[in-house]
């Protein structure tokens, strides 16, 4: 970013980005927005310390946060130890990871309930919840 002075008013700030002129407080509020966007990613690094038993059916190597963050988020929530739960709230904070949970179609209950118990939100809120699959299982485990 580039401070640009203008005869009159405040000076804005040139974001290369996006070509577009904006105020000092709002270019502070994108440079922000963009390390807290990385620090919420999980890296190849991350991945490959998770417990093996999560992604046993996929190459961990092709996993990509950017491309597979629900896949990875759920694997977690409904399989992963706790070390693996840290790691991920660590990552993402515990909002991060409800808000997460809240888009997915499927989530078992008990990950559910620990979901929105741990995020302080209703479960009703959740997409999982509010769509239920039609078909119910034969054999309740």
């Amino acid at each position: 970013m580039k401070i640009v002075r203008q005869r009159a008013g405040p000076e804005r700030v040139h974001h290369k980005s996006h070509g577009i002129i904006i105020s000092p407080l709002r270019g502070l509020e994108i440079h922000f927005e963009c390390v807290y966007r990385q620090k919420m990613k999980l890296t190849q690094k991350d991945i490959n310390t998770l417990s093996k038993h999560l992604f046993w059916d996929v190459d961990e190597e092709d996993l990509n946060w950017d491309q597979h963050t629900q896949f990875i988020i759920k694997r977690i929530l409904e399989y992963g130890t706790w070390s693996d739960f840290k790691l991920l709230k660590n990552k993402l904070t515990v909002q991060g990871v409800a808000d997460a949970a809240k888009k997915m179609r499927s989530l078992d209950e008990v990950t559910l309930h620990f979901v929105a118990a741990i995020s302080d939100t209703d479960v009703k809120e959740y997409r999982c919840y509010t769509s239920k699959q039609s078909q119910k299982n034969y054999i309740d485990f």
